[in-house]
C-alpha cells in the first residue's frame, strides 16, 4: 500500500497533480490555518482515496518533523512518498529532513509540469490533464454549470480572456 504525505500551501494544483500522478491509496495532508480551505476540495476530488489531514504551524520545524515521524511510525510496512511542492519552506525542510533520514521517496512538481524525483535525480513529465470542471473545483467553486455558450456571463468571458492572456494561448475563437 502506498501512502503520500503532501504539504498544502496557497496553491492546490500541485497537491492535486501529485495525487493524480502517483496514485497513492492513502494521502496525509499537512496544512496550516491559512490553507485549511483546500482540504475539503481535495477530499471531494478524490473520493476513493483515504485522506487524513493534520493542521500544523507553518514555521515550527520541530512540530512538523514530529508530525511526519508520527504518521510514518503509525503505518509500518507501507511505502511512503512525499510531495514536497506546497507549503512553507520550513514545512518542506522539516518533511524532507525526516524523509531523507529514512531514505524515503520525495518528489517535487515544478511550474513547467515536470516531476523531479529526488532519489533518481531526474525529471518526468506530468501526464495528467486538468479539465475545466476540475480547474474550477480547484479554485473552490463547486456549483458551476454551463451547457451552451449563452449560459456564460460577461464576467466569465472576461475571466476567460484573462486566462488566455496569462497563458499566451488562444482558448477558443469565441473569446
Amino acid at each position: 500500500m502506498k501512502h503520500q504525505i503532501a504539504i498544502v500551501g496557497g496553491q492546490i494544483t500541485p497537491v492535486f497533480l501529485g495525487i493524480r500522478e502517483k496514485n497513492p491509496q492513502v494521502v496525509h495532508l499537512l496544512y496550516t490555518k491559512d490553507s485549511r480551505f483546500h482540504i475539503p476540495i481535495i477530499k471531494h476530488l478524490f473520493p476513493s482515496v483515504k485522506i487524513n489531514s493534520y493542521q500544523v504551524e507553518p514555521y515550527d520545524f520541530e512540530e512538523i518533523k514530529k508530525k511526519v515521524e508520527e504518521i510514518i511510525l503509525a503505518h509500518p510496512n507501507v511505502s511512503f512518498e512525499l510531495n514536497l511542492t506546497g507549503g512553507t519552506k520550513v514545512m518542506a525542510l522539516a518533511c524532507q529532513y525526516v524523509f531523507n533520514i529514512r531514505s524515503l521517496d520525495v518528489f517535487y512538481i515544478d511550474q513547467q509540469s515536470k516531476i523531479f524525483d529526488f532519489s533518481k535525480q531526474s525529471y518526468t513529465d506530468v501526464m495528467s490533464k486538468i479539465s475545466i470542471d476540475t480547474f474550477i473545483k480547484l479554485s473552490g467553486h463547486q456549483k458551476y454549470s454551463a451547457n451552451r455558450i449563452t449560459d456564460f456571463t460577461n464576467g466569465e468571458y472576461i475571466f476567460a480572456k484573462e486566462i488566455s492572456q496569462i497563458s499566451n494561448k488562444k482558448l477558443t475563437s469565441l473569446i
